[in-house]
């Protein structure tokens, strides 16, 4: 029992003195649009020209979509990317939120209309792919067209997770390995390797990924989203939007069928596009084949 607890106590301390051997910092913040709610947003724009809207996944941040916005901009497309409640710089959930796509959706569309924008083209990644389609059902005027990038969909698996896995994604757990930076490191990069499919990833992610799991919050809107996943209300099939779903043919979070599922609900105006060896992580390993098709089907 003594060396369990000199286990578990000596090397939070011992990390506590010795510091951190890398610097774990979100990029600068954009600018901070207030919700009528009170929940604040942090949101980053670049160029000009047909509005993109680009919706982050979980765990994720605004950060997460680079070289992606700087690609679209480049192309003459107004980028806009912002941090969805509970992530990076934005405003924690308070502990009567709900951790829904709904409730994203709403945040998403009154954003929109704060910014006042029209004829927005969505693209909503992983998680951010439930988001956009339920703002995509609420039939906002503001709202052209839709991106389902790597999405959940109607028939994605979501495993009952086990012993291990319950143990190991407690919240004491987590907090635990945070404390520990080279462990925080090798758990964040052995995670960061099934997504990117055992591609190689750049250097800023998995520093990035630390940083953003550090914010006041993060770690509970993580959890609780993933907690809650539920697929049977994110069918795009009522939508009448131009929509058009992205998925890498070696993506492991999201395999390619249920792209395809998704592709024929939305039909008759859409379109499905199939990355040849593209993982889950295609804004950061595809970004000029990304930012062509965006951008060619924002117009």
């Amino acid at each position: 029992m003594i060396l369990l607890l000199a286990a578990i106590i000596l090397p939070p301390a011992y990390f506590a003195v010795a510091g951190e051997s890398e610097a774990v910092e979100l990029p600068p913040p954009g600018r901070i649009v207030q919700l009528p709610g009170g929940a604040q947003l942090n949101v980053l724009e670049s160029g000009q020209g047909p509005v993109i809207v680009l919706v982050h996944g979980l765990p994720g941040c605004a950060y997460d979509w680079t070289p992606l916005p700087e690609r679209l901009a480049s192309r003459g497309r107004r980028v806009i990317v912002y941090d969805r409640v509970g992530y990076g710089y934005s405003s924690p959930r308070g502990p009567e939120s709900d951790y829904t796509y709904d409730q994203n959706a709403s945040e998403l569309l009154e954003l929109l209309e704060l910014l006042d924008l029209s004829d927005v083209t969505l693209v909503g990644w992983s998680y951010g792919g439930g988001v956009v389609i339920r703002a995509g059902r609420r039939g906002s005027e503001r709202v052209g067209r839709l991106v389902l990038l790597g999405s959940v969909g109607p028939i994605i698996e979501i495993p009952e997770p086990g012993l291990v896995r319950r143990v190991l994604f407690s919240r004491p757990v987590l907090a635990w390995v945070s404390m520990i930076p080279p462990l925080s490191r090798a758990v964040a990069r052995s995670a960061s390797a099934e997504v990117f499919s055992d591609q190689p990833m750049p250097g800023w992610w998995v520093p990035q990924l630390r940083a953003n799991l550090a914010r006041p919050g993060t770690t509970d809107t993580w959890l609780e989203e993933e907690e809650g996943l539920t697929v049977g209300d994110i069918d795009p099939g009522p939508i009448d939007l131009p929509i058009l779903v992205i998925n890498g043919d070696d993506d492991r979070s999201v395999p390619m069928e249920v792209a395809e599922d998704l592709y024929r609900r939305a039909q008759p105006d859409a379109k499905l596009l199939r990355v040849a060896g593209g993982s889950h992580m295609l804004p950061i390993t595809h970004p000029d084949l990304l930012a062509r098709h965006l951008s060619e089907f924002a117009e």
